[in-house]
């Protein structure tokens, strides 16, 4: 079983806690779903246990202790879930949930660390670092030394690092495609912070502008704004190669020139 705790298996925790039921054949019956698949491997990991009355009164105990910890995060659930509607902040809170990877969960604790607008960040980039998971870039004189995160706000950072790795599944999401990209480069866990990066970005632009996650759209090249882009670099670049004489300069304007060129005829 992958889940100890779940209905198949709560269920079978609470038959050898009575312990009415010693056929391991019975117990197994209490599979369902894909575990119906498993019922021979259940009989056999159940074939010759016999729970004696002291771990039986064991497990009770421990079950009582998690259906009291269940309890008490649905009431803590309900807390915040009045404290967002008192406050306001229901519409952030919903927008948030848009984003690929963030549940109500890591959408409330984004809202009790940064609040529904990020007035006191200037820039996505100021919240990525204040969260602690804006990459380093200490380079000189051509060496590259060490490029670790700031410590940064613990609570905030371990929210968009759990976030990051639900983010990372999504299928055909930015924060899958981020993933793909640096894991071969920078491992799992740098690219993990690669994605937290990138989510900062999200949750930024979601409170800033106060609408829904919007994933990143390419510009095509029909597009009117795109077009008028690159004829007015296209006749800038024109221009300067006209009159400036032959440097490196130049060769850079000229291949820029080539390149947009090809990209307009294309």
């Amino acid at each position: 079983m992958s889940d100890l705790f779940g209905v198949c298996g709560e269920a079978m925790l609470r038959a050898m806690m009575q312990g009415n039921e010693t056929d391991p054949g019975k117990r197994a019956d209490l599979a369902q779903g894909s575990l119906q698949n498993k019922r021979e491997q259940i009989i056999a990991a159940l074939e010759g246990h016999r729970l004696p009355e002291t771990y039986r009164w064991l497990l009770r105990q421990g079950m009582e202790h998690l259906a009291l910890l269940v309890q008490q995060i649905e009431e803590l659930n309900r807390q915040v879930e009045e404290k967002i509607q008192t406050e306001g902040w229901k519409l952030p809170y919903q927008n948030l949930q848009s984003i690929p990877g963030l549940r109500e969960t890591a959408a409330s604790e984004t809202l009790a660390e940064v609040g529904p607008q990020p007035s006191a960040f200037p820039s996505a980039a100021h919240l990525s670092s204040w969260g602690g998971v804006c990459p380093g870039n200490n380079e000189s004189a051509g060496k590259r030394r060490s490029g670790r995160t700031g410590k940064g706000n613990p609570y905030f950072r371990a929210t968009l690092h759990q976030s990051a790795g639900a983010s990372s599944r999504e299928k055909d999401s930015e924060f899958q495609a981020r993933y793909q990209h640096l894991s071969p480069k920078l491992k799992h866990k740098g690219a993990i912070v690669g994605v937290a990066h990138a989510l900062v970005y999200a949750i930024y632009n979601t409170l800033v502008y106060e609408r829904p996650y919007q994933p990143p759209r390419v510009e095509g090249l029909d597009q009117q704004p795109t077009q008028r882009l690159i004829r007015h670099h296209t006749q800038r670049l024109t221009k300067l190669q006209a009159w400036l004489p032959k440097a490196p300069l130049l060769t850079h304007c000229t291949k820029v020139l080539r390149k947009l060129e090809t990209i307009e005829q294309a």
